[in-house]
């Protein structure tokens, strides 16, 4: 009667544990469906700082003057922007903040090119003594899918990085490490995570199920410790601190076998 009992409640939880799954992943599912066919920008954008130091053994006020002779700023920062969503990120802002006077801003590709997927700033040479450290651009009506780059050349003694703000359509936009790694956009995966969270329960279940078995049954767990020593002594035994662990979990099979046998 008692073993009766506890089949019962092992059955009831293993039941439990399904349908909370089941139940959750139908919860998860209803904001999926209704956003399954909506359209939506997803701004990302990545950074590069490159700065031009003095060699060593060459006069700093003669490379300086070697860069400014020839209109070369020694500092450079490229901001590169794609929309990985399935509509227009209708307004891209930009905010950067430079640790020195801002020489020239370009595009690539510009507004000369006259591109037909966005809409740019001008391009704008300010020069070496513009006094401007800080710039605030609009971008609009990016393209999915598509590469802008936002080139910044200005002039310091500081090697520290510019500080930037991008904001596509009001919502922060996500930095990325490489522009190439945005991920494709893929109506599906909203239901991701309602798949994740089933998955997850069914797993749970089956091993709950899967383990109850084999502890009620002496032959099982007879055969579970033995595949447990079998693949100890094959991949854990040879590991100091792992074959100590491991005998120690051996000792602890061998108390809970010999206490159910009892």
């Amino acid at each position: 009667m008692e073993n009766e009992n506890k089949s019962k409640a092992k059955i009831t939880f293993s039941a439990v544990i399904a349908a909370a799954s089941i139940i959750v992943a139908i919860i998860a599912l209803i904001p999926a469906f209704l956003s399954l066919n909506e359209e939506k920008s997803e701004l990302y954008y990545s950074y590069k700082a490159k700065h031009y130091e003095t060699p060593e053994g060459i006069d700093d006020k003669l490379f300086d003057d070697f860069f400014t002779k020839n209109n070369i700023p020694r500092h450079r920062l490229s901001v590169q922007f794609k929309n990985g969503g399935n509509a227009l990120t209708k307004e891209i802002k930009l905010s950067v903040k430079t640790p020195g006077q801002i020489v020239r801003y370009v595009c690539t590709p510009s507004k000369k090119d006259n591109p037909i997927w966005v809409e740019l700033p001008d391009d704008k040479e300010l020069g070496f003594s513009s006094g401007i450290s800080n710039i605030v651009e609009k971008i609009k009506n990016l393209s999915p899918n598509r590469l802008l780059v936002f080139g910044i050349a200005y002039e310091g003694s500081s090697n520290d990085n510019p500080q930037i703000e991008i904001f596509g359509d009001g919502i922060e936009a996500k930095y990325i490490s490489y522009i190439s790694a945005v991920p494709k956009w893929n109506r599906y995966r909203v239901f991701y995570l309602p798949g994740y969270i089933l998955s997850g329960g069914l797993a749970l279940t089956l091993i709950w199920i899967v383990g109850s078995v084999i502890l009620s049954n002496k032959e099982y767990r007879k055969l579970f410790v033995s595949v447990i020593v079998s693949i100890g002594n094959s991949f854990i035994g040879s590991i100091p601190l792992a074959g100590y662990l491991y005998s120690t979990l051996k000792e602890e099979i061998k108390k809970t076998e010999q206490k159910h046998s009892q």
